[in-house]
């Protein structure tokens, strides 16, 4: 599978949550990582957002303190901050920020409520570099001070990981890491393609179609394609002739029995390469991204999906 695949993203991220019944950062990029896959075809994931949680006692706001469920943060984006939110809320509302796993991930509270999230000067990139990894992906690119309203635009998280990687990968050799960015279509509005600096990431996902299980092929999560934006988004190349626009296909909460139904039979898999493959070159994308979350372990649940999901996958991408 190494042969066929470009890059492989290991989410690294949502390892934490109410479900745990304490508080916890939801993304310890520091775990051990064992693969198979060539490290340099493995890019990390890292989110520009964090968890929320209620602390039973506003006095206990430590590391696995006890909490009665999700928390909820005045952006009011469910039981997740955005990085740009929290920037905001640690330098001008009075929240609490500090370091407690050994000066890595930053946690911050005020009254009941405590988020572990991602922030510009944790070690990501000297960890990527150092472990040999090909890179970083994030979610997403518009949970980021995009605007630099908070912090300058030279500090932004985007900024800080691809310069370090870049200048880290240089003095070793000519090969940039990868800086892949998801950039799902809820962001048309707030942030459209025209304003995305093409110069932070060397590839953008947009985010996300859905396979059409009756014509084997990927199509736009609006059900029909959408040509303009597809214009907008790969003429973002002609201001970085390196960047990749790609299409990322599945995603968290995408159906998951038209994918496996499609994998477990040739003929229908054969259909859909040849479909997809002619789709990405109609509307000048680079690649395809398969998002679907995931075989056998359908909604992260490890026993609701067949095991033949696996090896299928496997013939799928090669």
């Amino acid at each position: 599978m190494a042969v066929a695949l470009d890059y492989v993203n290991v989410m690294i991220y949502v390892l934490a949550g109410a479900w745990d019944h304490k508080t916890g950062h939801h993304s310890p990029y520091q775990k051990c990582i064992d693969y198979s896959m060539p490290k340099d075809k493995v890019l990390i994931g890292m989110p520009f957002y964090g968890k929320t949680f209620t602390l039973s006692d506003p006095n206990q706001h430590s590391m696995g303190a006890p909490i009665t469920g999700a928390g909820h943060t005045p952006g009011g984006h469910q039981d997740a901050a955005y990085y740009s939110e929290m920037c905001d809320l640690v330098k001008n509302k009075g929240w609490i920020k500090e370091r407690p796993d050994q000066g890595h991930d930053p946690i911050a509270y005020h009254g009941d409520t405590w988020v572990g999230y991602d922030d510009p000067y944790q070690a990501y990139d000297k960890w990527v570099k150092d472990n040999g990894f090909g890179g970083i992906i994030v979610w997403e690119i518009g949970q980021d001070d995009i605007h630099g309203q908070c912090c300058s635009n030279s500090i932004t998280m985007k900024v800080l990981l691809y310069t370090a990687l870049v200048c880290a990968q240089l003095a070793l050799s000519v090969c940039k890491p990868r800086v892949v960015c998801y950039y799902p279509d809820y962001r048309l509005g707030p942030l459209p393609p025209e304003n995305i600096d093409p110069t932070l990431c060397t590839h953008i996902l947009f985010s996300f179609h859905k396979l059409d299980q009756g014509k084997n092929v990927i199509v736009d999560s609006t059900g029909s394609a959408r040509p303009d934006i597809y214009r907008r988004l790969t003429a973002l190349k002609a201001r970085n002739p390196e960047l990749k626009v790609i299409v990322a296909a599945g995603g968290g909460g995408a159906p998951d029995a038209p994918w496996s139904n499609m994998i477990s039979n040739p003929s229908l898999r054969a259909a859909f390469v040849t479909n997809t493959v002619a789709y990405l070159k109609q509307y000048g994308f680079d690649g395809l991204d398969l998002d679907w979350e995931f075989p056998v372990c359908w909604g992260g649940d490890c026993n609701k999906g067949p095991a033949s999901d696996k090896p299928n996958f496997g013939k799928l991408v090669t």
